[in-house]
């Protein structure tokens, strides 16, 4: 059995080295190798290191390359040459300009509004009365509907006053009168005093030219305004009240500039107004 593996052995052998013979002029051509050993160290270079592919000067075919999502950008490549594109950003809103705008997690616009006209100062509002109330203050208007609308007027519409009593203090400027008394009432409105007193004489007595006491201090500038009087029962006769200096009383006179109350039973009505200090 032996004997028989290695006769089979050395017949390969011998059928190998019969072929190597035969091809060895061929391969050593193809190889332009001289002789066994330099074709041999040709293959060896061969599976080794050296590149046989060789490379392609385009692709026979040219490939779009794009891009999708916030921007868009296509290009055509076949490896002949640099290739570029412009980019072209995904639109998320409408172009404008806004006073306010939202944006995304990456800083894009994607919305806006216009709800505040420039004129108004960004408050909001469509008009300077709506502009002063987001801003809670009341709005100062330049013509007459805007003043009339302001918060300030509409308070004092909607608050109607009642008349308060004030106890005013009669005294004469000369002498003194036996029996006489005075009231009055009186209003506050935009800084402005309306009051109505009556004077009431029964007595005459000495005194002359009744003085009485007012609900506020006057304005200085109004100390010389004249407030409109009246005796009613007695001489008719018309009158006017005036502020002392101090802006605290007025003295009834009558037009001519002699007293009021000429008899007993006079009753003197004043009604009028004053601004406050």
């Amino acid at each position: 059995m032996v004997q028989q593996a290695t006769t089979f052995k050395q017949t390969l052998t011998k059928l190998r080295t019969a072929v190597l013979s035969a091809w060895q002029p061929f391969i050593r051509t193809f190889l332009g190798a001289a002789d066994a050993p330099t074709a041999r160290a040709a293959i060896g270079a061969i599976g080794s290191s050296e590149n046989i592919t060789g490379s392609a000067a385009k692709l026979t075919t040219a490939r779009t390359i794009a891009s999708t999502g916030d921007g868009t950008w296509s290009v055509s490549f076949d490896g002949s040459a640099n290739a570029t594109g412009a980019m072209t950003l995904a639109s998320v809103g409408t172009a404008g300009t806004y006073g306010s705008v939202t944006t995304d997690a990456k800083g894009r616009v994607t919305a806006g509004s216009v709800s505040t006209p420039i004129a108004n100062g960004g408050t909001g509002g469509a008009s300077k009365l709506t502009a002063g109330a987001n801003l809670g203050v009341s709005a100062v208007g330049t013509n007459t509907t805007e003043l009339a609308q302001s918060a300030m007027v509409q308070a004092e519409i909607a608050n109607k006053r009642p008349w308060t009593n004030f106890s005013t203090v009669l005294t004469a400027t000369t002498g003194t009168y036996t029996a006489a008394s005075a009231t009055m009432k009186y209003m506050v409105a935009f800084g402005i005093c309306y009051f109505q007193a009556v004077i009431t004489v029964t007595t005459k007595g000495t005194g002359a030219v009744p003085i009485i006491t007012l609900p506020f201090t006057a304005l200085a500038p109004a100390l010389s305004m004249p407030i409109p009087a009246v005796e009613n029962l007695v001489n008719g006769k018309s009158g006017v009240m005036r502020l002392n200096s101090a802006g605290t009383a007025g003295s009834v006179i009558a037009y001519d500039n002699t007293d009021l109350i000429t008899a007993n039973g006079c009753v003197v009505y004043i009604n009028g107004s004053y601004p406050i200090a």
